[in-house]
């Protein structure tokens, strides 16, 4: 039952451990980890439902190991951590695949083949780009799409106070109202050539 604990556990240690390859002064024994892992068990508040028992054992020992490794951190450094433990994190969940994350770190590799041409509407991109975006949308299902929209919709990510526009907020091209995105992408019937809507509502 305690199973997702442990894991978390598992995921943070390790993530823990790799900083090592950052800078060699940031060695952190198991004892030192295992004693903070019990700590937060024994001292965190109960609940008589495991689902709730479960969810309080999480965020704290997420928060407590983070704040304790975080300390011994160069500034510059604190954010990389915290990337890496959220990414781990993620993937253990399975919220970000494994073809997700060796895309993001090391791209599509360069393959020569016939790709649809550039719609001559996307004067905002350029070669390369159209063909990343052919290449990623045939390669990872859950960017189905993207090529259509990017002439249709504004396309915009935000990951906390980071924000990625894809293209320009407004252009002559789009339609005149965005569509908010249907409950379920992957079964919704939408009619050849409709957006499937605004990609930060995904």
């Amino acid at each position: 039952k305690y199973i997702p604990v442990a894991t978390r556990g598992s995921v943070i240690y390790f993530v823990t451990a790799d900083l090592s390859e950052i800078d060699p002064m940031y060695q952190y024994s198991l004892k030192y980890f295992t004693s903070l892992f019990v700590k937060v068990i024994e001292s965190s508040e109960k609940a008589p439902e495991l689902d709730k028992r479960l969810q309080i054992l999480l965020d704290g020992i997420t928060l407590t190991m983070y704040n304790n490794i975080g300390r011994g951190l160069f500034e510059r450094h604190k954010v990389c951590f915290s990337f890496m433990l959220c990414v781990e994190i993620m993937k253990q969940a399975k919220i970000i695949t494994m073809d997700e994350w060796n895309f993001f770190i090391r791209g599509l590799p360069p393959l020569e083949k016939d790709r649809p041409k550039k719609p001559v509407q996307c004067t905002f991109l350029d070669t390369i780009t159209w063909n990343l975006l052919v290449d990623v949308e045939e390669a990872m299902p859950v960017y189905s799409g993207i090529t259509n929209d990017i002439k249709l919709t504004p396309v915009q990510v935000n990951v906390g106070s980071y924000k990625l526009q894809l293209n320009p907020p407004e252009f002559p091209g789009y339609i005149p109202k965005v569509p908010d995105p249907p409950a379920d992408l992957s079964t919704e019937e939408l009619p050849p050539g409709a957006p499937k809507g605004h990609w930060n509502k995904r």
